[in-house]
């Protein structure tokens, strides 16, 4: 049973490239030719990143671009290209893609760092707003010297 948990976002990795490689294959050829149909491969792996992990985002890109040039780009059913600039559309599809993995995971992690911070912590702290505005209240001076919960206590004992 513990396999089929590692196995599963696999499995979901590939069938939503392969899920989105049909429906590229489609429109290409009802088309003629689209260019540039790559590019929509961003979104799946995007998806990938956020719910799953980078490795197997980048799992989905590989795939991606193995697929892209079989499917997508002329010659169609061959691994290879008569057009050098579609090679370079490839390219920067993976440098794209590469940057949103990235992108995506950071934001992930933040957000998940923050949730973690909210119910780990049972007291809130002030945020950073509520304590820039309680600094800029007409009638109280700013200490620059401390931190603003020692400010606060200060504040009140006047």
């Amino acid at each position: 049973m513990r396999a089929l948990k590692g196995v599963f976002p696999i499995a979901m990795t590939v069938g939503l490239i392969l899920a989105v490689t049909a429906i590229l294959w489609r429109i290409n050829s009802t088309a003629d030719g689209s260019y540039h149909l790559v590019y929509i491969y961003l979104f799946p792996v995007a998806l990938i990143a956020a719910v799953y992990n980078g490795r197997l985002a980048l799992l989905g890109t590989a795939i991606a671009l193995i697929c892209a040039d079989y499917f997508l780009q002329k010659p169609l059913y061959i691994l290879g290209n008569d057009n050098p600039l579609e090679y370079g559309d490839l390219f920067v599809f993976a440098l794209l893609a590469v940057t949103t993995i990235k992108f995506v995971r950071v934001l992930a992690r933040s957000s998940v760092s923050s949730l973690a911070a909210k119910t780990l912590q049972p007291t809130q702290k002030p945020s950073l707003v509520s304590s820039l505005a309680a600094d800029r209240r007409l009638g109280s001076s700013f200490k620059a010297d401390g931190t603003v919960a020692e400010y606060r206590q200060t504040e009140r004992g006047k």
